[in-house]
């Protein structure tokens, strides 16, 4: 269902059962022994007086590895041998005694030395690490086989994956460097591009499911119950948060959380797929034995809806590419259209193409004659640089793509959608508002936005309607109008008159300090965490995200906060509003993002999210960001 055709035994040998199953639905299958980069020290004697002792870990490895290959030799999925794993070291003899054994066993099939090379820059054609023997050839091959290596460094999609038809392998030889220029120029044409190891940042277990099975068989180990304690977790948070009218199960929570991951995968598969140079795309992957999960869960649960990855998957369709997915009303998307053949659909066609607005209303439409290639043209760009018209309203566009033959018959469809931001237009601020921020970024973004200038926070000035808290010294804020007859905390006193506090910056020092036992005591603070590509940001239902999507996990549309820092606060949620909440793949804590706390007649808003530098970016992305921030000033009373 989700579209695989080939399964990596990735550092482990496969399990019988699972390659018995392969060899019945006629999935391939790539296998490798694992503990082979057990990198095994040398054979010199310790002393001189010593005679050499042959390293029992070389050994140990060459003969699990022969072990392997005759178990499954005769396995009709089998389709490459595999010896070791992101090596950065040059074969050795050893290395090339151990190939030359399994291409001795079984000559038949082709096997690698590395199933993952660090990628280098420019490629070097003869790279001992892309050490390789072909099918019923005697030869050590070091040029033919080159598979880059790939961790994201954003849990989720983000649109410089795809910029241009001439930019969208994402650094092929070089994944961290953003100055190579165009992706696709580097990528050797003489070479088969295995992209072996993609993605890596894994979502949350199928507790519901897990449960379900649980209570079936039983659970009488530690890991089962963990799971059991994870899901109970997960339900208390959906009752406790509010959460529950978003996503009535836990099932349908961590369903939600998957979708980022799978969508991230199914647009990278695309972005291999209509190259027509990449070869091979390795999905990372598929859930270890512990608690890592990712595209299914430990117990084989698919961690999302199928569907996501199998339109990625499917054998014909049209690629529809718009360049940034996320827009601020009143700009001009550009599309490029691709198709994914491999059908052999070829000739003259018509490419048909229509853009809707987010009332369902079609504001252009245009018809393309195309030549399709098909053959070996398994990817192939049709339209280039297509200029849709200026997006006018905040919400959802969807391009459509249509591809029909001389009789009219639709032979491919795709899509792809937009969302638009409009954060210039809104009710407006009504109150004072006054900053705390060393870098100025909100005095002048709200004086571009809404014509507003703010003055700094005066601890001796008069009750306001809102201080917000940007860049700053948390010891020298306190230190604010200390002597002041209005008491020891000035903001707090004014939070408490009926003001709104908005932090961003620094959040955990302050839920520190309205969680200590004092005057101004509003929440039970316990820690924060730093969840880098571990945290899946989602959110209910709140007006504080007014014209934002809702009851979601924070995918494409919100991929600002992802691709920065993504942490949160362990805190009581009795009696606040959690506005974005903040799950992992490898605890049971849910942690808040953005929260509002009533606090006397006034509120405080905490958030741990990426608003701050995104208010000074020239990012098309940075607009969602742009509004949430208006909305905690516009909304929030």
């Amino acid at each position: 269902d989700l579209g695989y055709n080939m399964m990596l035994y990735h550092r482990a040998i496969g399990q019988p059962i699972s390659i018995e199953v392969a060899d019945e639905l006629g999935i391939l299958t790539y296998e490798e022994p694992g503990g082979y980069m057990c990198n095994p020290g040398s054979d010199k004697p310790i002393e001189e007086r010593m005679a050499p002792v042959p390293s029992v870990a070389k050994a140990w490895r060459r003969e699990k590895l022969r072990r392997m290959i005759l178990r499954d030799r005769s396995v009709p999925s089998m389709s490459i041998w595999n010896m070791d794993d992101l090596s950065w070291l040059e074969p050795t003899e050893d290395d090339i005694k151990n190939i030359r054994l399994v291409h001795e066993l079984d000559p038949s099939r082709p096997v690698t030395f590395n199933c993952i090379i660090p990628a280098i820059v420019p490629n070097i054609k003869d790279n001992p690490l892309k050490l390789h023997m072909k099918s019923f050839d005697d030869t050590l091959y070091y040029h033919g086989w080159i598979s880059p290596y790939h961790f994201a460094s954003q849990a989720g999609y983000v649109d410089e994956y795809y910029q241009n038809p001439r930019y969208y392998l994402r650094y092929v030889l070089a994944p961290h460097s953003h100055a190579m220029g165009d992706s696709i120029h580097p990528a050797p044409e003489d070479e088969i591009i295995f992209y072996g190891e993609e993605g890596g940042y894994g979502t949350p277990q199928s507790l519901e499911k897990i449960k379900n099975e649980l209570m079936r068989t039983g659970a009488d180990g530690w890991r089962e119950g963990e799971h059991l304690n994870w899901y109970d977790s997960y339900d208390r948070f959906l009752d406790e948060s509010g959460f529950r009218s978003s996503f009535p199960t836990v099932d349908d929570l961590t369903m939600a959380l998957g979708v980022n991951l799978h969508y991230f995968h199914g647009r990278i598969i695309e972005n291999t797929r209509i190259s027509n140079k990449a070869d091979a795309y390795v999905l990372n992957g598929w859930a270890s034995a512990g608690t890592h999960t990712d595209i299914v869960d430990t117990y084989r649960n698919p961690t999302a809806d199928t569907g996501i990855l199998k339109h990625y998957t499917r054998p014909l369709y049209v690629a529809v590419k718009i360049r940034d997915k996320v827009l601020p009303v009143g700009t001009i998307p550009v599309a490029d259209i691709f198709i994914v053949n491999e059908k052999n659909l070829r000739g003259k066609h018509t490419l048909a193409l229509s853009f809707e607005n987010p009332s369902g209303n079609i504001v252009f439409s245009e018809i393309y004659r195309v030549n399709i290639l098909g053959g070996e043209e398994f990817g192939q760009l049709l339209v280039e640089n297509v200029h849709l018209p200026r997006v006018e309203k905040n919400g959802y566009y969807t391009l459509r793509a249509k591809i029909t033959d001389r009789k009219n018959t639709v032979k491919a469809t795709g899509h792809d959608d937009i969302f638009t931001v409009d954060y210039m237009n809104g009710p407006g601020i009504k109150g004072t508002v006054t900053v705390i921020d060393t870098s100025g970024t909100i005095k002048s973004f709200l004086k571009e936005t809404r014509g507003l200038t703010i003055s700094d926070f005066d601890p001796y000035g008069p009750d306001i309607d809102y201080i917000i808290i940007g860049k700053h010294d948390l010891n020298m804020v306190r230190r604010l109008g200390k002597s002041h007859v209005r008491g020891p905390d000035p903001i707090m006193t004014r939070v408490a008159n009926g003001a709104t506090l908005i932090v961003l910056d620094q959040a955990d020092r302050w839920a520190e300090l309205r969680g200590n036992i004092n005057l101004y005591r509003a929440i039970h603070y316990v820690r924060s965490s730093h969840l880098g590509d571990r945290g899946r940001l989602f959110t209910g239902k709140s007006n504080l995200l007014r014209d934002l999507p809702n009851s979601q996990a924070l995918n494409w549309e919100y991929q600002v906060f992802y691709s920065g820092d993504v942490w949160g606060l362990n805190m009581d949620r009795q009696g606040n509003e959690t506005v974005v909440a903040l799950a992992a793949q490898h605890n049971k804590d849910i942690l808040t993002a953005l929260s509002r706390i009533p606090f006397g007649n006034g509120q405080i808003i905490l958030s741990t999210l990426n608003i701050l530098p995104e208010l000074s970016s020239e990012k098309y992305q940075s607009a969602v960001a742009k509004k949430l921030f208006l909305n905690l000033l516009e909304y929030s009373r």
